[in-house]
């Protein structure tokens, strides 16, 4: 289980932007403690929102072609 510190050291953001990812339902956490408690994010969480926000690269694709429609005609004036 991490703090909202560590879990920000992880993911290489801030600690406010965890909290909005907290708030936002975006990233998994349990509170621990009497009351509220202390926030704790467990460290699959973190490998999800991880593996969540990574994106292979790929070569560009090649802009759709432009689509003819003969029975529209543009008048010109």
């Amino acid at each position: 289980m991490f703090t909202v510190a560590e879990a920000a050291k992880c993911l290489g953001i801030s600690v406010s932007l965890v909290y909005g990812l907290i708030s936002g339902r975006k990233l998994k956490y349990c509170r621990v403690g009497n009351r509220r408690g202390r926030i704790r994010i467990p460290e699959d969480a973190v490998d999800e929102c991880l593996a969540r926000c990574t994106f292979d690269t790929q070569e560009p694709e090649s802009p759709p072609q432009r689509v003819r429609l003969k029975h529209i005609k543009l008048r010109r004036e």
